[in-house]
Formats: C-alpha cells, structure tokens, sequence
C-alpha cells in the first residue's frame, strides 16, 4: 500500500510540475523570477513529502525511514535538475529575445532605406 502512495505522490509531483511549468509559461501576470520559482517548487515538494508522510502513516506499518529519506533526496534532486533546466531555458529566451529585437532592429532600418530610395525614385520621375 506505501508503494502505491509513494507512486501516486510522485505521478502527482510530476503532473504538479508540468502544470506549474506550463503556468509559468502561460501566465498573464509579470514573469516570475528563478528565485520565486525554486521557491513555489520547495513548497510543492513540502507539500508532496507530507501528503506522503500521511498517507504513508495511514497506510499501516511502520514507517520506512530510509526508503523514504532516500525517495526525498531523489525528489529534491529533480527538482534541482529542473530548475537547472528552467535556467537554462530563460537564457536561451533572452538570447532568442536579444537575436529578435536586433532582427527587428535590422529589418526596420531596411524599411527606413527603401522608403527613402522610393522618394528619391518618385522625385526624378516627376
């Protein structure tokens, strides 16, 4: 019964992980900063370790105390690989934001130059 619950606890760690990285990336409030969100992930994974402790307690049988210090440890590990992943992830957005805004940058001073080669054109025509 404790193998289902420390089952169910991670699928539900894993889903909740997704969702929050999908909310992060869908939000419409201010962008959260790495800080903010290693943050809301140690309090997921609090939250995650005490419902298992509980459903763990509830389940009958002593508690597995190394099984289960060694299944946080793993938690705590992937979480840190994640954040890794997200910073990661927000230096190649800033690199894909400062590639695109030289872009723009470029592809506005091309317009400024054809406009100003098309007045030069409509004026020896006329």
């Amino acid at each position: 019964m404790r193998h289902h619950a420390r089952l169910i606890a991670c699928g539900t760690l894993a889903v909740t992980l997704g969702a929050l990285t999908l909310a992060f990336g869908q939000s419409e409030e201010p962008a959260m900063t790495v800080e903010d969100r290693v943050i809301a992930l140690e309090r997921m994974v609090a939250n995650l370790d005490n419902l298992l402790h509980i459903r763990t307690d509830t389940a009958g049988g002593p508690p597995d105390r190394v099984n289960r210090d060694f299944n946080v440890d793993r938690r705590i590990g992937e979480v840190e690989r994640r954040v890794q992943q997200i910073e990661y992830e927000l230096q190649n957005l800033g690199q894909q934001i400062a590639d695109a805004s030289r872009t723009a940058s470029q592809a506005q001073n091309d317009a400024q130059i054809a406009q100003q080669l098309a007045r030069d054109a409509a004026s020896r025509i006329r």
